[in-house]
Parts: C-alpha cells; structure tokens; sequence
C-alpha cells in the first residue's frame, strides 16, 4: 500500500485550479427600489388575501351544512324537544361567528362584502333557532303525547 496521494481521490479535497468570474446582465434590470416595493406588497397582499377567501369559503361550506342540518325534519323536531340540541347548535353558529369575525379582509371590498353575506346568514340562522327556542314544543306534539293543552273537558251536570 502507497500512502502517497493520488489523483484519483475525492474531488472535495482538490484546490480548485481556476475560478472564472461571468458578468450577468439582466433586461430591465433598472428598476428602482420603489417599484421593487411596491411589486413585493402587490404579491403579499395577493396572498394574504387569497388565504382569507380560503378560509372564508371553508366557513361559507361549514355554514351549508349546518344549514341543511338544521332544516332537517329530524332535526327540527328534536330542536324542539331537547334543550342540549338547541345550546349544541347555537354554539356551534356562534363559533363560526367569531370565526368570520376574525377574518382580515384587508381594505379589499368584495372580500369584505362576501365577509358580510355570510355574517348576515349566520345572524338569520341564530335567529332562526332562537324562534325554535321560544316556541318549544307544538300542538300537534301535545296531541301525540296525550297533553291537551288548553283543551277543557266539560262536566255533565245530572
């Protein structure tokens, strides 16, 4: 075996023969910091806006289904018996709520427009369920249950 070095060996440990500098000129180059600027906070607000829409349309799918839940024959009777049902969705409207609320539209009108759309349909659906609320069960549910509220029986008098 020969200790002495090859020329063989790893590149990593040769010293590079010679380095040639290549000028690079580029078209339009010229351009001045502002306009490097403002082109950097065109795209980032781009961004950030088209993140906000994606959260918003994500919502806007949340809410649908809720709606169609809620608007369900089953579910509508069982708002009206049970309590635990009503608070569940409730919440469940007010989390998506706040969730709009703290959605940034960033001076931008349509983002702020559908934020309002949105807003408005989960007020109505709050709304909505707080009506369910208040009028409880039905009539007809009284009925089925053999409650006759408001149903006097009248005495025979002999």
């Amino acid at each position: 075996m020969n200790n002495s070095r090859t020329t063989w060996g790893p590149l990593y440990n040769r010293a590079p023969t010679k380095v040639v500098s290549i000028p690079v000129h580029f078209v339009g180059s010229e351009r001045t910091r502002t306009n490097s600027a403002t082109n950097i906070q065109r795209v980032a607000r781009g961004f950030l806006v088209r993140k906000s829409v994606k959260k918003m349309l994500k919502m806007k799918v949340e809410l649908e289904e809720i709606e169609i839940n809620v608007n369900g024959e089953e579910t509508l009777k069982l708002l009206k018996k049970d309590q635990k049902e009503r608070l569940r969705i409730g919440e469940t409207i007010m989390n998506l709520l706040l969730k709009l609320d703290c959605v940034r539209v960033f001076q931008c009108y349509a983002l702020r427009e559908f934020r309002k759309s949105l807003i408005k349909r989960v007020i109505f659906l709050q709304e909505f369920v707080d009506q369910i609320q208040m009028v409880g069960p039905t009539y007809e549910d009284d009925i089925v249950k053999g409650n006759f509220v408001g149903v006097e029986e009248k005495e025979d008098v002999g």
